[in-house]
C-alpha cells in the first residue's frame, strides 16, 4: 500500500521562500538603544526608522530577562508599567542583542525575538539543503507532516520502501522515518530524531536512542560547514534506528500490560505535566476498553496526541516513543 504525499518536496521550498520573505536581523543591538513607548508599547531600537511590535515569544523572552511571569506582564500590567520595566532594563543593562524582525505586508515592523550577542543564526532554509542529498538518495521518501509557523519548523519524512504490514490481513502499514525540528528565534534547539508513522491513523512516535535525539543543536557555538555534514550524518543514523524500531513497535501486540506496567506509563504520562489530568483519565479508560497489549496503549496515546497543540503533541510523541523502546527491550 503506497503512503500518498501529505506535500511534495517543492512544496516546502516554496513555503520556506515565502517564509522567508521580508525577515531581517540586527545584530550587536546595545540594551540601553532599545526604549518602549508607554502610551503604545511600541519598541524603538536607536538607528532604526521603524518601531516594533513585540511578539507574544518576544516578549516571554524580555520576561526572562525581567525574572517576572508572562502572565503578569501580558494579563496584569499596563503599557505605561511595561515601559517602565523595559526602560529600566534597557538603561541599567550592558548587554548586547541579536534582535530579528518581520516587514508584514502592511508595512507593520514585529521583533520575532530577542536573543544573546552569542546566537548563531541556523535557519530553516539551512535545514532544507542538508536534506537534498536524502531527497536525491530516496525517489520513496514520504512527506506525512509539515508545520511552519514563526516559532518553529517541524518535518516528518518516512521511506515508503520501509513500509510493513502489521494488520493480519488488512492493511495497516508501519513506517521508519525521520522528524527534523528547528526554531530560528530560540524557542528550541535543531533537532533530528527517528519516528514510526502507522498509516491507518497518522499515528507518530518519536524514538530516541537512550532518550537522545540523533542532534540536538543549539544555536550558538557551532562552525557551520562541520555542522552541515554532522547534521547529514544524523539522518542516516535517524533512518537506521527507525527501521530498526518499526519491529520492536510490532512486538508490542504480544505483551500483556499488567496494572502495575500500566502504572508506571500513567504515572510518567502525569510527569511530564503536559497535559490536564481529565485528558489522561481519558486515555486511561479508552485503554480499558481494549486487550490491554502494549501496542493498543502506544497506539491510544500516540491517536490522543493528535489533539493537543503541536508543542504538546511532541512531548506526547516522545513519551510514545520511551514507551515502545522500555517495553520491547
Amino acid at each position: 500500500m503506497q503512503i500518498e504525499k501529505f506535500m511534495e518536496w517543492q512544496q516546502i521550498i516554496d513555503d520556506i521562500k515565502t517564509d522567508d520573505k521580508n525577515k531581517y536581523d540586527i545584530e550587536c543591538v546595545e540594551a540601553d538603544r532599545m526604549t518602549m513607548n508607554d502610551s503604545s508599547g511600541l519598541v524603538r531600537i536607536a538607528g532604526q526608522k521603524d518601531n516594533f511590535v513585540l511578539t507574544p515569544w518576544s516578549s516571554k523572552q524580555v520576561c526572562r530577562f525581567f525574572k517576572i511571569p508572562f502572565e503578569f506582564w501580558n494579563n496584569v500590567l499596563d503599557n505605561e508599567a511595561r515601559a517602565y520595566l523595559f526602560n529600566k532594563f534597557s538603561h541599567d543593562n550592558s548587554s548586547q542583542f541579536y534582535v530579528r524582525c518581520r516587514e508584514s505586508n502592511d508595512g507593520a515592523h514585529t521583533i520575532r525575538g530577542i536573543l544573546s550577542d552569542k546566537f548563531m543564526p541556523l535557519d530553516n532554509r539551512f535545514v532544507l539543503e542538508q536534506l537534498k542529498e536524502f531527497v536525491q538518495r530516496n525517489d520513496q521518501y514520504k512527506i506525512v507532516n509539515f508545520n511552519l509557523n514563526d516559532l518553529s519548523m517541524e518535518m516528518r519524512m518516512v521511506l515508503n520502501s520501509d513500509g510493513i504490514n502489521v494488520g493480519n490481513g488488512n492493511p495497516d502499514y508501519l513506517y521508519g522515518g525521520i522528524h527534523l525540528g528547528n526554531s530560528e528565534i530560540g524557542l528550541k534547539s535543531t533537532m533530528v530524531d527517528s519516528m514510526i508513522f502507522r498509516l491507518i491513523c497518522a499515528n507518530g512516535a518519536i524514538m530516541r536512542a537512550e532518550g537522545q535525539s540523533f542532534l540536538n543543536q543549539n544555536h550558538r557555538g557551532f562552525p557551520e560547514t562541520d555542522f552541515a555534514e554532522e547534521y547529514q550524518d544524523a539522518i542516516w543514523e535517524a533512518v537506521a534506528f527507525a527501521r530498526e524500531s518499526i519491529n520492536k513497535f510490532n512486538s508490542l501486540q504480544s505483551i500483556n500490560v499488567t496494572e502495575k506496567m500500566g502504572e508506571k506509563v500513567f504515572d510518567g504520562m502525569r510527569n511530564l505535566r503536559a497535559v490536564s489530568e481529565d485528558f489522561i483519565q481519558k486515555i486511561e479508560q479508552e485503554f480499558d476498553t481494549t486487550n490491554r497489549n502494549a501496542y493498543s496503549l502506544v497506539n491510544i496515546i500516540t491517536s490522543k496526541a493528535q489533539d493537543l497543540d503541536w508543542e504538546q503533541r511532541l512531548y506526547f510523541e516522545r513519551f510514545a516513543g520511551s514507551v515502545i523502546l522500555n517495553m520491547a527491550a
